[in-house]
């Protein structure tokens, strides 16, 4: 496994901390704390007085992992990522070993028209608000803050899965501007309007359907 050096990212929404418990993020996988880094797809700044581009940066450290583990030589990386386009790629599923990700491929609350990129580690990483007090309050990590991160990259290899992921050393949360994301799948457009009186199953005509 070789790994890059830690970097500090530009800000992104954090979503899904876990920063003081561990917790797998898919039934089987170990236990780790870990956050999800989104990325508006327009590139639009979350916080304009630090401008540049937050998922190249990602981009451009995941290739120099990718590098550093499998050589210049693009033939002899991992079939599944040899030919991949970093500047511009989007994995649909993360299951091909590429770890920026479409949010519009997933229902989570907040994710429409991001990029997501998560960024894991075994040991608990430190926490630090904008003033880099030390955050020890649970409540105060929550999804849809901007933050920036303290990560690295690096690529795996072993007999079942190949490919480049990030690791997570620290967080620091910048800005709370009353984006709150609940991580429920998006509701958007599932409900309808009814005047009184009027219930869903006389709109709908699916009150004699049982």
């Amino acid at each position: 496994m070789s790994k890059s050096e830690f970097i500090t990212t530009l800000p992104f929404r954090l979503a899904f901390p876990e920063v003081f418990k561990p917790k797998a993020f898919q039934e089987g996988q170990p236990a780790k704390y870990s956050v999800t880094m989104l990325f508006p797809k327009d590139g639009s700044l979350l916080i304009p007085s630090m401008p540049g581009n937050g998922i190249m940066q990602l981009r451009k450290l995941a290739f120099d992992a990718a590098v550093a583990k499998w050589g210049e030589d693009r033939a002899k990386w991992p079939v599944a990522i040899r030919a991949l386009d970093f500047k511009t790629y989007v994995s649909p599923n993360g299951k091909d070993g590429w770890p920026i990700r479409d949010g519009d491929m997933v229902e989570w609350d907040g994710f429409g028209g991001m990029l997501f990129v998560r960024a894991s580690s075994k040991y608990p990483p430190a926490v630090y608000d904008r003033n880099v007090h030390l955050v020890t309050d649970e409540e105060d990590v929550c999804g849809g803050r901007i933050c920036v991160a303290q990560i690295n990259a690096y690529a795996y290899d072993d007999a079942r899965n190949k490919g480049v992921t990030f690791g997570l050393n620290g967080l620091q949360i910048l800005k709370d501007d009353g984006v709150v994301y609940g991580y429920r799948a998006n509701v958007e457009g599932a409900f309808n309007a009814f005047d009184d009186g009027e219930s869903a199953f006389d709109a709908t005509g699916t009150d004699d359907a049982w």
